[in-house]
């Protein structure tokens, strides 16, 4: 039944959050990953992250990508670390600028150069295989990346429960009833605007950002005055992914949760018909980024991105 399936979505995305609260894990171990660069608005900033290479120095590297306003802190990110760990993967767990919430910065949808120079690390010179997984609006950012294909090394690309029509997405969680969901992103963000803001890295006032109850507030507030774009429907047409997704070069798996409360199943729909045969979707039971107990959705993912990093 439609009403029982809405409420076991919102089930499994609250599940991990609230025992993730209960029984807090600490931030993955490993090697500390950073890269700084220059942006040509503020200067220098870092991406930052937790690298962990595997026993088997030739074994592939996974780069995973956080969801917006999270950090290699949450749970997800441990989760599927451990999973590729358990296949024989290095991983290396990514920061977006800020999201260390060192203050560098804020990011948005469509900012590949992060993961561009992330790659470029001489820290990642030795890995020869890699695939990139990308979770919610992480997942976004990584099909943006492959879209212009900056790096051989990469094989294989995952997105995991992520938006690819940030419009109409963003219409969809600013609707009062996904308010709690609204409230957990907004937070982040704002967690990060005020570090940014404190070393003058931003440009909207800090009160006006904070004061912000919707997603396309903190796109108009926030995203549009720091990086140039003329309008926040400009920003989004000029960086969603959606029309692209049938021009993606390399191996691509879409996983899509037919219950997530926060990136609409029915949303997403109509940009992944008719894609080419190395682009695969896949519908599976569960909620954003939460998925049934006995749900095998994110190790076959893990599978089959390490299989073709392989191959």
């Amino acid at each position: 039944m439609a009403w029982l399936e809405s409420v076991s979505g919102h089930l499994w995305t609250l599940a991990p959050a609230v025992q993730a609260r209960l029984r807090p894990a600490p931030v993955p171990t490993g090697e500390r990953f950073a890269v700084s660069f220059e942006d040509p608005d503020v200067g220098e900033v870092k991406v930052t992250g937790v690298l962990r290479p595997a026993v088997d120095h030739d074994a592939p590297l996974v780069v995973v990508i956080h969801g917006l306003g999270g950090s290699v802190g949450s749970p997800y990110m441990r989760r599927l670390a451990r999973l590729a760990e358990a296949q024989g993967a290095s991983t290396l767990l990514l920061n977006l600028r800020g999201a260390d919430r060192g203050g560098d910065d804020i990011y948005h949808a469509g900012m590949t150069v992060d993961i561009r120079h992330a790659l470029r690390s001489p820290q990642l010179a030795p890995y020869q295989r890699i695939a990139i997984l990308g979770c919610s609006l992480g997942g976004h950012m990584a099909l943006a990346w492959s879209l212009e294909a900056s790096d051989a090394r990469v094989r294989a690309i995952g997105a995991l429960c992520s938006p690819v029509d940030l419009e109409q997405g963003c219409l969809d969680i600013d609707v009062p009833a996904r308010a709690v969901y609204r409230d957990h992103l907004l937070g982040g963000l704002k967690d990060m605007y005020t570090r940014a803001h404190a070393r003058g890295r931003v440009r909207t006032p800090l009160a006006q950002v904070l004061a912000v109850r919707t997603m396309r507030g903190w796109d108009e507030l926030a995203v549009v005055p720091r990086f140039g774009f003329e309008s926040v429907e400009a920003y989004w047409q000029a960086t969603q992914v959606g029309p692209q997704l049938g021009r993606l070069p390399l191996p691509t798996r879409l996983v899509m949760a037919k219950s997530d409360p926060m990136v609409l199943a029915s949303t997403s729909m109509r940009h992944l018909r008719g894609l080419p045969s190395h682009v695969h979707v896949q519908h599976v039971a569960g909620g954003h980024l939460g998925f049934p107990p006995a749900s095998s959705a994110e190790r076959q993912l893990m599978a089959w991105l390490l299989k073709t990093a392989r191959a």
